[in-house]
């Protein structure tokens, strides 16, 4: 990307006619791919790329970037937000970035179903905890317990960085909580019970997909200062 982007300006600088031919023959879809990667990356590189050139202004406004965009640089909540940052994130909202979904907190469920980890996590534990019935609790159990590693993490890698992006968001957004904190959640296998009195690592994962839920569900409790009586 550097590379493109400094042979671009040399064709400028320099009013190399044949550079700057070359550069403006690749396809406009390929300029688009290259920014989504470089936006996916990080904002900085994102908007100054933006800023170096008016081909790259328009091909960074195409919906793809907005979509892949990471907003992990920007504040959870923004208390004065910037105009341009402002209209960013609404772009990213009608792209359907799922990070930026799932900051919004009441579109869980369609951040979930785009592949957002610590959505699903999220999601997950209110289900079991909250849901209407046994099909939701179905569900919860399903994505707390679902393989999602995607970079050869294991899982309890995987339960530990949803955990720190969730309690990193939550804290940040979420003033008064419903989740009820009973113990309607359980596993009655005796030898569960025995097992798992002796695990060792918080973030460990057990062989019992019930234990595991419950688990989660304590963590979160905690980490919410709910008493779970």
């Amino acid at each position: 990307m550097s590379r493109l982007l400094h042979a671009y300006a040399n064709s400028k600088t320099n009013n190399n006619s044949s550079e700057e031919a070359t550069i403006n023959s690749i396809p406009r879809e390929v300029f688009t791919e290259i920014l989504a990667k470089v936006a996916s990356a990080s904002l900085v590189d994102h908007f100054n790329a933006n800023q170096s050139c008016k081909l790259f202004r328009e091909a960074g406004c195409d919906k793809l970037i907005f979509q892949h965009a990471s907003v992990e640089e920007l504040p959870i909540i923004q208390w004065c937000p910037k105009p341009e940052v402002s209209s960013f994130l609404k772009q990213c909202e009608e792209a359907q970035n799922p990070e930026v979904l799932y900051r919004q907190g009441m579109l869980l469920h369609k951040s979930a179903n785009l592949g957002h980890v610590v959505a699903a996590y999220v999601l997950g534990i209110i289900l079991i905890d909250a849901g209407d019935d046994e099909e939701d609790v179905l569900r919860g159990k399903q994505l707390l317990t679902q393989k999602r590693c995607t970079r050869k993490r294991s899982r309890s890698g995987e339960i530990e960085e949803c955990r720190k992006k969730a309690k990193k968001s939550i804290s940040g957004m979420w003033v008064n909580n419903s989740l009820s904190g009973a113990k309607k959640y359980s596993c009655h296998n005796l030898e569960c019970t025995a097992r798992n009195q002796t695990y060792e690592a918080d973030n460990q994962v057990l062989e019992c997909e019930t234990c595991n839920c419950k688990k989660e569900l304590a963590y979160f409790y905690d980490m919410l200062g709910i008493m779970n009586n």
